[in-house]
């Protein structure tokens, strides 16, 4: 018994027929029972069966089968180490079925992995694409999983799958996993396999992935409306961000979610809308890259106006044309146009060329040069002109002659005074003059009031000299005020009234400081002030003389006129404020500059 069982393991063992479980003793190429889901075949040895019989054990030919061995055949079969052969009627046939002798010989070259095989078809001699021979000339796989042929030796590769390179005698990748093609020459790929796309860094992804690694099939990161778990995976409907394939945590625009989590769209029932009017079909803001037209529809950038149910154009701006569904630009200063080349309308200053707007050129008039010479040179003449005119105007002299009156008030009606000389500041008057008028006012009582009269007749004028450096004596009465014929312009007035004369009561004492310049006369001047003397309260520095400036000097810093100002005496300016050896006059009359 053992030694039957060690022949049956031989001749298990001795079988070189594919997918064969049992040959027989006596004619090693007839396969007397196959392996569970094949048949016995004529031509091959072992085919797969048309009938699942892969989930039982199964002896063909057997009549009574027990303990994984035939104890009984059918007719026309002989049992032999527990299977059933076929009986032959000839010991030197092979028999495939009983009394049936085959003259062809089956072939023992497995087709399913050869893809040559030799003369007698016994042996393989080239293997099929992933298989190579081994030693005993059977066709195995490659022993690199990326080689795409290894006919002749299963260790030796000699063409790699697509996406990898042949380096020696192995394969691998060019630049990435999931390569479709890759250059020889550069060594980097040139498109992903199918399902796989291209991320940012040019690693093959698969399809769901924003980025993944170099040798690893699972992404770095998801694109939006999708969440990683290896690979990447898409959210809910309507999400935007989500953790899970159950937790959204952002909605896409248009939608928001509701108490279930789910993202669902908002009231706003208009398309491509984000917020509406109280609910309504009235859009106020459109989603992004839409715009809101004057119908408040969202449209595409550029439209005028499109329709409610969809963001197509139907209407243009100027200078735009429609193109199907989006509105184009016409060509340079067009204004309207049916297409790009075609414009219908051009900008002032252009004309329709070829259907395009070209600048109208026009022709130089061949006087415009003169004429621009000639206007030019007029207003250089006239500029000049002028200049000349205003330095010649401002070196003009006058010599006015200014005629003095001293007249009793109560020897004229008042409707014969045409006015007061206005009484204003000058600078630095010599104090010797006004203190002869001074002493005039302090003897109005005594008998010089008689001689005034009788030096100054009534209705008497006296020239005055401009040149004269004599002194000018004017009595004026106290109750009396010193009356002026007024020049034509009349001066600014500071006294437009007589009235104020006679309220006034004596005159102040005048303190008379010592003069250096006295040769300046007295008609160098506009008019002339009484000095007054201010207490030490008043004083500016000590300084207790002031004039009253003319308003002209007040801030001029050409005329030494600074203390005029002082908050306690207005316009001033002091004795020692001259200008030093100069004669010079700081206020001329009106008839002078």
């Amino acid at each position: 018994m053992f030694i039957a069982f060690i022949q049956s393991i031989l001749l298990v063992n001795s079988c070189l027929i594919q997918n064969c479980e049992f040959c027989s003793p006596s004619f090693p190429d007839t396969c007397l029972n196959c392996n569970p889901g094949y048949t016995r075949d004529l031509e091959l040895g072992c085919s797969p069966s048309q009938f699942h019989e892969s989930s039982f054990y199964h002896i063909e030919n057997c009549l009574e089968l027990k303990d994984s061995s035939c104890t009984q055949c059918l007719e026309g079969y002989s049992l032999a180490f527990g299977r059933c052969e076929p009986i032959c009627s000839s010991s030197d046939c092979l028999c495939f079925y009983p009394d049936t002798c085959l003259h062809i010989k089956r072939s023992l070259c497995d087709s399913s992995k050869c893809d040559t095989c030799d003369i007698i078809n016994e042996n393989c001699k080239v293997c099929k694409g992933g298989f190579g021979l081994n030693e005993l000339k059977e066709c195995v796989e490659c022993i690199d999983p990326n080689c795409a042929n290894c006919n002749t030796n299963f260790n030796i590769c000699e063409k790699c799958t697509a996406g990898t390179i042949l380096e020696g005698l192995n394969c691998t990748y060019c630049g990435t996993m999931n390569c479709g093609s890759c250059s020889e020459s550069t060594k980097k790929c040139i498109y992903c396999a199918k399902g796989m796309n291209f991320d940012s860094q040019g690693y093959c992804c698969d399809s769901s992935c924003l980025t993944c690694s170099y040798n690893q099939q699972t992404c770095s990161s998801c694109k939006k409306n999708a969440f990683l778990d290896k690979i990447c995976y898409d959210c809910i409907e309507n999400c935007q961000f989500c953790i899970n394939n159950s937790s959204c945590y952002e909605c896409e625009e248009g939608y928001e979610q509701n108490y279930k989590g789910d993202c669902v769209e908002k009231g706003c029932k208009v398309k491509n809308c984000l917020n509406c009017l109280n609910q309504d079909k009235i859009c106020l803001k459109c989603i992004e890259d839409y715009v809101l037209d004057h119908l408040n529809h969202c449209c595409f950038h550029d439209c005028k106006t499109c329709n409610a149910d969809s963001p197509n154009c139907v209407t243009c701006y100027d200078g735009m044309y429609l193109d199907e569904i989006k509105c184009k630009s016409c060509s340079d200063h067009c204004l309207t146009c049916s297409n790009f080349g075609n414009c219908l309308s051009c900008a002032n200053g252009y004309e329709i060329v070829s259907g395009y707007c070209n600048k109208i050129k026009t022709k130089e008039s061949p006087f415009k040069l003169p004429a621009i010479f000639s206007v030019v040179s007029i207003f250089v003449i006239g500029s000049i002109s002028v200049f000349v005119w205003l330095i010649l105007d401002k070196k003009k002299i006058r010599i006015p002659v200014e005629r003095v009156v001293v007249k009793p008030k109560h020897e004229h009606p008042r409707e014969n005074n045409r006015g007061i000389e206005p009484i204003d500041a000058f600078e630095m008057v010599g104090l010797y003059n006004i203190q002869q008028i001074n002493d005039s006012y302090s003897h109005a009582k005594n008998s010089k009031r008689n001689s005034a009269r009788q030096n100054h007749p009534r209705n008497s004028q006296e020239k005055i000299n401009p040149n004269s450096k004599t002194p000018i004596y004017v009595s004026v009465p106290q109750s009396e005020p010193v009356e002026f014929i007024p020049s034509n312009p009349p001066l600014n007035p500071t006294i437009n009234n007589t009235d104020n004369l006679q309220q006034k009561s004596e005159l102040p004492d005048i303190s008379k400081p010592i003069y250096e310049h006295e040769s300046i006369s007295i008609c160098n001047f506009e008019s002339i002030v009484p000095v007054v003397h201010l207490d030490e309260v008043k004083s500016y520095n000590g300084i207790e003389v002031c004039f009253t400036c003319q308003e002209r000097l007040d801030g001029n810093d050409e005329v030494r006129a600074l203390p005029c100002g002082h908050p306690y005496h207005g316009k001033c300016i002091y004795n020692m404020m001259i200008y030093q050896n100069r004669k010079q006059c700081l206020s001329c009359l009106r008839s002078y500059f």
